[in-house]
């Protein structure tokens, strides 16, 4: 908050603020007591008077209405993703169907089956909410019989979701299946069951952003997990932006 307000007081014209993960992100609606953190956050970061706010695959759509006075422009990591997957595994994608982990994610995992040409499913899970990252069952919708999977989401969190849905898909009938986030967290034991999943041949990869940061020991330990940089992205939105010119043509539309 203080570089903004320095880079005002110097006599900026323009302040644009690049979030690539939006604070509090999953409390963008009213449960029992709890607080719209999300928000709080917008009133925050708008009374910088910022012209601004760019992140990256925000979670709930609902936050973009948060904003009233600045830009929010939501840059989606599905484009360099789908890039990395047509340059590094080809033949994954000549057989293939995309999963989305739950209901709202389904319109993610309609975007990247249509620009791969892949098939569509989804899975339906029930949580346990008196417990936390807890899921009771998941129940695929769709077919992956000896199908080539690949499981798209934003967060992946403790993995505990990841489980039930890589276990379910395996009992389905799936062969290869590989794992694509935004925003590859790994909290608590996420890593321990991701390796454990790898070394079962459950899983064969896990494909986040940089938005995450691994140092370069991660990668030796683990070589289930690339990366993809979303610096191209950025750069081009704060080009784009610099130069007065329409951002449609690096948002995409979904």
């Amino acid at each position: 908050f203080s570089a903004v307000d320095d880079v005002r007081r110097a006599g900026a014209a323009h302040v644009n603020l690049i979030v690539p993960t939006y604070p509090y992100a999953r409390q963008e609606k009213k449960k029992s007591r709890e607080p719209i953190t999300a928000s709080l956050i917008a009133n925050i970061l708008e009374h910088l008077s910022l012209n601004s706010i760019i992140t990256l695959d925000v979670h709930a759509d609902a936050i973009t209405g948060f904003f009233r006075q600045s830009d929010f422009i939501n840059l989606f990591a599905a484009d360099l993703i789908i890039d990395y997957l047509n340059e590094n595994y080809s033949e994954f994608l000549k057989d293939l169907v995309v999963v989305s982990p739950d209901t709202g994610g389904v319109p993610r995992a309609r975007f990247y089956a249509r620009q791969i040409n892949a098939g569509l499913a989804m899975m339906n899970k029930e949580r346990d909410y008196s417990k936390v990252n807890i899921v009771e069952k998941v129940t695929l919708i769709g077919d992956v019989n000896n199908k080539n999977v690949l499981i798209v989401d934003d967060i992946v969190d403790t993995g505990g979701t990841m489980i039930s849905v890589i276990d379910e898909l395996k009992k389905q009938g799936a062969k290869d299946i590989m794992l694509a986030c935004t925003f590859p967290l790994m909290n608590g034991k996420c890593i321990e069951y991701f390796q454990k999943m790898y070394e079962n041949n459950q899983i064969k990869t896990v494909i986040g952003t940089d938005s995450v940061y691994h140092n370069d020991k991660f990668f030796e330990l683990y070589p289930w997990y690339k990366e993809v940089k979303i610096s191209p992205l950025f750069a081009k939105i704060i080009n784009t932006i610099n130069l007065r010119m329409p951002i449609s043509d690096v948002v995409s539309k979904r």
